[in-house]
């Protein structure tokens, strides 16, 4: 016989897949500690029947934070030679690491000085008269809980993709063939980020603080019925404030952009590393060599303590206490928010005064609480199963109206006043012809403000309302029934109008809602 064999054969074949781009990164797991030790006082003296003052002091330590293992950067030697010489250009300044060649290991200089005095007083003026005199003032500082920074202690590696032909070349099975790079920590010293950015902190920053203080006067119209007129007021000092130190001085930029701008050689070209910014080309423009610090393509220092703000308020309240089951509070203030926490311009020597961006000079608050006249204790239907039924009933209202908040301005020169006399709409909020706004030129300073002193967004009075039952069940037992309505009136508000010159929709106010719309909650709530 004969005996057939049959053999099948299967072959396949591993294609290799080849990657665009690739990168991973090795991050830094930093353990920091600091302590917060804090002492006080304080007393409420009755000095007679008429006058009780409220006295205090406290004191503040906020520790400098420290890495257990240096593991930080700790501010910038403006002064010292940069460890990479560079032929004509005499470079200075450099990183410096916490716990490194006599470096302290705290993030920041320590702060003792942290004294808080408190202060209040309640005076009746008349005897036989129901009016009150309240004033008090006090200083409160600002935790900050600041770490240094961690340049040098996280590192990435790119995957070589392609051949200086621009052949594939890397793998995604093996996308890093000689391993990742370690991050060099704070064995490079000065030499850190040479031909990159950095930034850092300032070392001698103060911790923030504001001293607060409020005067008024209290008077009893009638039983229940109270009226308050006051001022309150705060000073915000030492807010921490960031700025570039690379930039162009005046006479600088006089030079003019054709100069600046022209094309010279690069003399970081072969110094640096070819993945820096300035290391990557052979010629670079002229205004990246005549920087204060040239060797890096920015140096920005943070928590310098320069900023502050102030904030203003004439204040009145009247309140109707509960009478004939109505509560009812009407309260209002004016008040102006201003604050000096950043420059116009780098070259700026004075921080540049504006109006807050939350800034609402006018607030109108009316709210009620009115207590059905029905059931329990009430005037009709208080007693028996009806007392039970119908009785418990409480409707609370709020209505808020507000000025809405100054908007931003472009970086153009505005000439004259965008603000509309009449016909503002949403889709023309403001003036936005072009004899108002024309376009600054490069290299030139800033001169427009930041916020608009006359020109805010829009804003709508705001409604809510709440309707309680209360359902006495036994003694301390109560069973609450609660329906609650938030923007009742379904009243939208929109944002900021568009401020872009360039933009088609320049001046035209988004029709995006800002606030939630109309809101119903029902809830239910034992108490015992």
């Amino acid at each position: 016989g004969i005996r057939d064999i049959g053999v099948t054969g299967v072959q396949t074949w591993s294609l290799p897949i080849y990657m665009s781009g690739a990168s991973a990164t090795l991050n830094v797991a930093p353990y920091y500690s600091w302590h917060y030790p804090v002492a006080y006082f304080q007393d409420d003296w009755q000095v007679n029947r008429r006058l009780t003052l409220n006295l205090g002091l406290r004191w503040d330590y906020e520790t400098p934070v420290v890495e257990r293992y240096n593991r930080m950067v700790r501010g910038f030697d403006f002064g010292a030679a940069s460890p990479v010489p560079v032929p004509g250009l005499n470079l200075r300044g450099g990183l410096l690491y916490a716990g490194v060649n006599g470096v302290p290991r705290g993030a920041f200089d320590p702060d003792k000085t942290a004294w808080q005095p408190r202060f209040g007083m309640a005076y009746k003026l008349f005897q036989s008269k129901p009016l009150v005199a309240r004033m008090g003032f006090g200083r409160y500082f600002i935790p900050t809980i600041e770490q240094g920074g961690t340049t040098g202690f996280s590192q990435a590696t790119s995957a070589q993709t392609s051949t200086p032909d621009y052949l594939p070349l890397a793998q995604l099975s093996n996308a890093f063939p000689d391993g990742l790079i370690l991050p060099p920590g704070a064995s490079t010293g000065l030499s850190t980020q040479l031909g990159n950015s950095i930034s850092f902190n300032d070392v001698r920053r103060r911790l923030p603080y504001v001293w607060q203080y409020t005067a008024g006067i209290q008077y009893e119209i009638r039983p229940g019925l109270l009226i308050e007129v006051g001022y309150s007021g705060s000073q915000s000092r030492k807010l921490q404030v960031s700025t570039s130190l690379s930039y162009l001085t005046v006479d600088q930029l006089a030079l003019g952009t054709p100069y600046l701008s022209t094309v010279v050689a690069n003399p970081f070209y072969g110094l640096f590393p070819a993945a820096t910014s300035r290391g990557a080309q052979a010629t670079t423009q002229r205004r990246n060599l005549i920087l204060q610090y040239p060797q890096y393509s920015g140096v920005t220092i943070n928590n310098l303590s320069r900023g502050k703000s102030w904030y203003n308020a004439f204040q009145f309240k009247l309140e109707q206490r509960m009478k004939h089951g109505l509560w009812l509070l009407v309260s209002y203030t004016n008040s102006k928010t201003m604050e000096a926490v950043s420059y116009l311009n780098s070259q700026d020597t004075k921080l540049d005064r504006e109006l807050t961006s939350f800034d609402t000079p006018q607030r109108l608050v009316v709210s009620e609480v009115y207590e059905f006249p029905v059931g329990r204790n009430k005037r009709w239907l208080n007693h028996g199963l009806a007392s039970r039924i119908v009785g418990g009933w409480q409707f609370n209202f709020s209505v808020v109206a507000q000025s809405g908040n100054p908007i931003s301005y472009p970086d153009y020169y505005i000439y004259g006043n965008p603000a509309l006399q009449s016909g503002q709409s949403l889709n023309h909020w403001f003036d936005t012809s072009s004899s108002i706004w024309g376009l600054r030129p490069p290299d030139t300073l800033r001169v427009t403000p930041l916020r608009s002193p006359n020109i805010r967004t829009y804003t709508e009075p705001q409604v809510s309302a709440v309707l309680i039952r209360e359902f006495p069940i036994h003694e301390n037992h109560r069973f609450q029934f609660k329906l609650s309505a938030f923007n009742l009136t379904n009243t939208p508000l929109f944002g900021a109008p568009n401020t872009s010159p360039t933009s088609t929709l320049f001046g035209v106010v988004p029709i995006t809602q800002t606030n939630l719309p109309r809101s119903i909650e029902l809830g239910f709530r034992y108490a015992f």
